[in-house]
């Protein structure tokens, strides 16, 4: 192998590993402060824990009655799994 290619192989690799590392800030530009919305907390403040859990645990509640999440509850249900897991 040429040493020409082996820096193109070596730079394509090193531009996936960098596109694996911006899929979070892929994954949350998209609606970007729509859970701040959705909780009433503006965006300049951090989202409390106990509100998360709180919410969390409302909607995980109700799939225990037997009753299934709306399109839009399930959305909140996962932007707020998601900003959970962040915190981690």
């Amino acid at each position: 192998m040429r040493k020409s290619e082996l820096k193109r192989v070596i730079q394509e690799e090193l531009n996936k590993i960098q596109e694996q590392e911006k899929w979070m800030q892929k994954a949350f530009s998209k609606h970007k402060g729509a859970l701040h919305k959705q909780l009433g907390v503006p965006e300049d403040e951090t989202i409390p824990m106990t509100t998360i859990n709180q919410e969390l645990a409302n909607l995980h509640s109700k799939t225990e009655k037997g009753e299934k999440l709306t399109k839009s509850e399930l959305t909140f249900f996962r932007r707020l799994q998601v900003a959970k897991n962040a915190r981690k």
